[in-house]
């Protein structure tokens, strides 16, 4: 019995791992496209990519704070995606510039 549970470790290790893959990769894709649409709608000069970029770059404090608090600490709350949009909000804004708002162009009389 004791030999069968070690032989699934490897595979449990895994599933874990493609899980946590999986949850953050949703969460960064999400975020990455809700942000760019709006900084589509409020004229933010940020390009889809840099918006990926961004959310790739923000999630490695929230993966860390998640992944070391886990075994120790029962439950966090939401406090590792408040780190995470917190970072992610500060390089949007470090990177995003507002784009000037075209005028119409005066008639000569």
């Amino acid at each position: 019995m004791v030999s069968l549970l070690i032989l699934a470790l490897p595979t449990l290790l895994v599933l874990t791992y493609l899980y946590t893959l999986l949850k953050y990769s949703i969460i960064i894709c999400i975020v990455a496209v809700v942000s760019f649409i709006l900084a589509r709608v409020a004229r933010f000069g940020l390009e889809l990519p840099q918006t990926f970029k961004i959310a790739l770059f923000a999630s490695t404090p929230m993966i860390t704070l998640a992944l070391l608090t886990k075994p120790y600490v029962p439950s966090l709350g939401y406090l590792e995606y408040l780190v995470y949009l917190i970072f992610f909000i500060l390089g949007c804004i470090k990177i995003g510039d507002f784009e000037e708002v075209a005028k119409p162009k005066e008639r000569e009389r």
